[in-house]
């Protein structure tokens, strides 16, 4: 699931880029250096406040995630629909006059997977949600240059490490693993039983990670290196920097150096039995990816300042 998300927010990526820039606001989507290093500090503060207030603050993001997930489903299956050529017919619906087709079918879809999800628990659903959250997160946010990324991904490569194999230590438990694991109350519960309706989940994880089997992947284990795959898309999509054989390009290699990275990163875990900082294996598969195909080719300096087009 993480790997056809990351693909496919690639692809929604390298569309988005020209509309953002069309209208202007490519600056506000594109991750500075200065974003880039204080990332670590305040993803830091975020997880040590879900680490001790978890309770205080499940109940604010539960709602939020409900109402982010009828948005992101939305935007995605309104947006794959576009990229497809689906039908933009126009219909009247009393309130809201003229909407298209697709929106009526893709809000209707987004509605009933988000409260049928908050309803049962479903851990499938759970994954529906967060995919999408990944890919509007990875069609809205975008790296400008290779400097950027490296500053990025390197920072977040030491805060995984820390935070899963050393948090222990500091605060007497693994901060990653616990805040991940933990279940929130889910009020729709206590709303439902009032009312006299279904039973429904007392507990229900937050679609803040995918889960597949014993495997949990964070949301930003698909995100932040899905940034640099999606960085590699478009640079090899510059009109100026065309590629004529699509594997030497930049984004099949990076691409691949993902896959690769989840893989061994799914292997640590039934090897060693133990939580594994994914990104630990994902940042040298893409990044270092990234930069020997870069190197072969001489064109460091090129991926360090980054493209004009890639630029706000």
């Amino acid at each position: 699931m993480a790997v056809v998300t990351v693909f496919a927010g690639s692809l929604f990526s390298r569309r988005n880029l020209v509309i953002l820039k069309e209208e202007g606001v490519l600056e506000e989507a594109t991750i500075s250096l200065r974003m880039a290093l204080l990332f670590p500090v305040t993803s830091s503060i975020l997880l040590l406040a879900f680490f001790y207030f978890f309770s205080l603050f499940s109940a604010i993001v539960l709602l939020f995630s409900l109402s982010y997930a009828v948005v992101s489903i939305h935007y995605v299956l309104s947006t794959l629909a576009v990229m497809v050529h689906f039908t933009q017919k126009l219909v009247w619906v009393p309130y809201f006059g003229k909407v298209t087709v697709i929106d009526i079918i893709s809000i209707s879809l987004a509605l009933l997977i988000s409260f049928s999800w908050i309803l049962t628990g479903s851990p499938l659903l759970n994954d529906v949600i967060a995919m999408s959250t990944c890919i509007v997160a990875l069609s809205f946010m975008h790296l400008p240059n290779i400097k950027v990324a490296s500053f990025l991904l390197l920072a977040l490569f030491f805060y995984d490490i820390f935070w899963v194999f050393y948090s222990e230590v500091f605060f007497g438990a693994n901060v990653m693993a616990t805040v991940a694991t933990k279940a929130a109350p889910n009020m729709a519960s206590t709303v439902a039983s009032k009312l006299g309706f279904m039973d429904t989940v007392k507990e229900i994880q937050l679609p803040m990670k995918i889960i597949f089997g014993r495997h949990i992947l964070g949301l930003g284990d698909i995100v932040l290196p899905g940034l640099l795959v999606a960085f590699a898309l478009r640079l090899d999509s510059d009109v100026n920097h065309y590629v004529a054989s699509r594997f030497h390009g930049y984004f099949p290699v990076t691409f691949i150096g993902y896959c690769v990275g989840l893989l061994c990163a799914m292997l640590a875990v039934n090897v060693y039995n133990i939580p594994q900082p994914a990104l630990l294996y994902l940042v040298p598969c893409t990044l270092g990816t990234l930069l020997f195909r870069g190197w072969k080719r001489g064109e460091l300096q090129y991926m360090w300042r980054g493209p004009p087009v890639l630029s706000p």
